[in-house]
């Protein structure tokens, strides 16, 4: 059938983007590392500490994992069993050595490693032996990584514990030294800065306790008064503290906690902006994240989608009721594949070291020709050029074939996120950037229910006999809608090709356009070829469209973004010159494909009204365009807790020296918000 035909080579793209296979997890039996518990003496008092050490004596080859374990990897886990009134203090782990595996960096141990902990006993203490338990799970890594459980027993007081204080004098000289010294924390220009009163080991290397807070895999430069470091995944906004190790190349390293100045705390939020910058829990997060998939329905993205699922859920008022919740099922799995597909694609490509976030495969090229030829097939087939399948409901019929309609529930899942994904609705934001920094199980599942909530309308229409009662009759006038409904999908389709023009250029463009032209004529022409010939012809027309932008798109290069090296376009040295002036600083993060992003510059940021204010007030306008890949723009989005745009963030001008907290606005502007959040702000907070 033409359908098959039609959609084949687009499922095909979308699979060949989101489909990439798991890795292998080889297993072994073996165990490759061996965990003793030695205590330095063999006696504990009451009221007394007894310091313990974990010997981990580790294969040749393989190498477990220290407390921040880097780019992979896990730290050992221990879970104790104590007699009543027993406590076990911090567990103090020796300095680490970087282990780099292709693009990943992490920090764990080779062949031993003694981690100690302190155990303290109660003052009422009674006589007699004391039984201490002890299990461990620990990563053992080389070419593939293998969890290992041991569990441990340590009887004191009785005369059979193997204390040995030489042992654990040992493990002491490998721990680093505590330091004092007063230490700060700040960042510029996608770098952590740490500045300390003390001396800087030779070699050193910056090693956090806290993951995500640095790029594992660059160096660390010494410069005066401390290190900088290429900083990392983790937003520095929201550490007031945290702890690092300096590593010199001797294998010593002090341990201090830097602290940020005063001033540059957790970022304000404009008024109206639920979905703030700050650090959010995991059941925040997923609230979040459907409160956003809820109003993603209403986004300027979403409505050709909602446009065609008007006519289904006009349908569903005469389906039965299990035919209803079938489909409301089946649909809702597409949504949940889709965002489950996109968000594994996602974690793992940035699991690797690329700087990218939420709408990531708008920024190809050809992800964006897939999707203008998808919605320009859509249009063709309301506006009645070629028929998917089966006969309109206003005509008698149903909207499609029987064997079809579970199929078409599911597609038109799919749909509706590829479709969302250009956008950033409200809630939203905070609950992406959260995902992006968790382990993946938790990211994973913000992912599934921002899913769930764009696909939580249709389900309580589906479910609820009674909102279905009010929706329109089925007749013929849905005949005469569909044909309506073809423009919003070809002025997508105008707007899809404009996007296209921005990323591969004008040569790429036309070849776009004469494509529309070929897929046209060979859907057209199919309807009228009765041979296999001269079907076969009008397919050829068909691919021979979907190729010529490929081909035009590699033959000549894409241009340069005008914003992105004019004067108000981003980067991050850009930024710091403007923040090192009087002025306040407005910046706007966008790109081509969000739609949320040109909705909000054309009705807030390019009014007369708002123009005349930021002259007013002598504010510098900073635009990042997003359109294609951009580490510097990724990496600022991810200082404010954000995967993807728009973002809005605006810097008051200093007062006594000493610049306000940065204001993220809201994901939707009015002129009034932008009004408020700069008169507030450079008045000191007064309206």
């Amino acid at each position: 059938m033409i359908k098959h035909a039609l959609f084949g080579a687009f499922l095909s793209v979308v699979s060949a983007l989101c489909a990439l296979p798991a890795p292998a997890v080889a297993q072994d039996e073996a165990r490759h590392s061996n965990i003793t518990v030695i205590p330095a003496a063999g006696t504990i008092a009451a009221g007394g500490t007894v310091m313990l050490a974990l010997r981990q004596e580790i294969e040749d080859g393989w190498h477990t994992y220290w407390i921040n374990p880097g780019d992979s990897g896990e730290a050992m886990r221990m879970q104790w069993t104590l007699p009543a009134g027993f406590t076990t203090g911090a567990a103090e782990w020796p300095v680490p050595h970087r282990i780099v595996t292709g693009p990943l960096a992490s920090y764990g141990y080779e062949k031993e490693a003694l981690v100690l902990v302190p155990l303290t006993a109660p003052d009422d203490l009674a006589a007699g032996p004391v039984s201490i338990a002890l299990k461990t799970t620990t990563l053992v890594c080389a070419e593939i990584c293998i969890p290992e459980t041991q569990t441990h027993t340590l009887i004191l007081n009785d005369g059979t514990a193997a204390a040995d204080a030489a042992i654990v004098d040992a493990a002491r000289a490998k721990m680093p030294v505590a330091s004092a010294a007063h230490a700060t924390i700040s960042e510029a220009d996608g770098h952590l800065y740490i500045a300390i009163d003390a001396p800087v080991p030779a070699g050193a290397v910056l090693l956090p306790h806290e993951w995500g807070l640095i790029d594992n895999m660059a160096a660390t430069e010494e410069v005066e008064g401390g290190v900088r470091h290429k900083r990392g995944d983790r937003p520095l906004r929201a550490v007031s503290e945290a702890k690092f190790l300096l590593a010199g190349s001797d294998g010593g390293a002090i341990e201090f906690t830097a602290r940020a100045p005063a001033g540059t705390g957790a970022p304000m939020t404009a008024a109206g902006d639920t979905s703030t910058a700050m650090d959010i829990s995991l059941v925040m997060a997923l609230g979040l994240a459907f409160m956003g998939g809820l109003i993603l329905n209403l986004m300027p993205c979403v409505f050709p989608v909602l446009f065609m699922k008007a006519l289904s859920l006009c349908q569903i008022s005469e389906k039965e009721e299990g035919e209803a919740r079938l489909q409301a099922l089946l649909y809702t799995l597409g949504i949940l594949a889709s965002f489950a597909a996109v968000a594994g694609v996602l974690m793992m490509l940035r699991a690797g070291g690329a700087q990218i976030g939420w709408g990531f495969q708008l920024q190809q090229p050809l992800v964006i020709a897939a999707l203008s030829y998808l919605f320009f097939l859509i249009g063709l087939n309301m506006a009645g050029v070629f028929e998917i399948s089966g006969r309109f409901a206003g005509a008698g019929q149903g909207l499609l074939e029987k064997g079809g309609k579970h199929g078409h529930a599911f597609f038109m899942g799919v749909l509706a996120t590829i479709v969302a994904t250009p956008c950033t609705a409200p809630f939203m934001g905070a609950a992406m950037g959260f995902a992006m920094v968790q382990p993946p199980v938790a990211g994973m599942a913000v992912f599934l229910m921002l899913g769930l909530g764009l696909a939580m309308p249709y389900v309580l229409l589906s479910y609820i006999p009674a909102l279905r009662r009010r929706l329109p009759r089925p007749g013929a006038w849905m005949e005469t809608f569909r044909r309506v409904l073809a423009v919003p999908m070809f002025l997508t389709v105008l707007w899809l090709l404009w996007v296209y023009h921005i990323q591969a250029g004008t040569p790429a463009a036309v070849a776009l356009a004469a494509g529309f032209v070929m897929i046209a004529a060979g859907v057209a022409g199919w309807r009228r070829m009765a041979g296999s010939f001269g079907r076969a012809a009008m397919l050829a027309v068909i691919v021979g469209g979907m190729v010529a932008p490929v081909v035009a798109a590699k033959i000549a290069p894409p241009p340069v973004r005008e914003v992105a090296t004019g004067e108000d376009g981003y980067t991050a040295a850009r930024l710091a010159e403007a923040l090192a002036g009087e002025n306040p600083v407005f910046v706007n993060m966008t790109a081509a494909w969000c739609i949320t992003c040109k909705v909000n510059e054309k009705v807030a940021l390019s009014t007369a009204e708002t123009k005349e204010l930021f002259a007013a007030r002598k504010v510098q306008y900073i635009e990042g365009d997003w359109t294609n890949q951009n580490p510097e723009i990724t990496e600022f989005l991810a200082q404010y807790g954000r995967n993807g745009v728009p973002l809005y963030v605006f810097y008051g001008a200093p007062a006594g020296g000493t610049r306000p907290a940065p204001v993220v606005l809201p994901q939707i502007l009015t002129p009034g918000i932008i009004a408020k959040t700069i008169n507030g702000t450079t008045n000191g907070g007064e309206e």
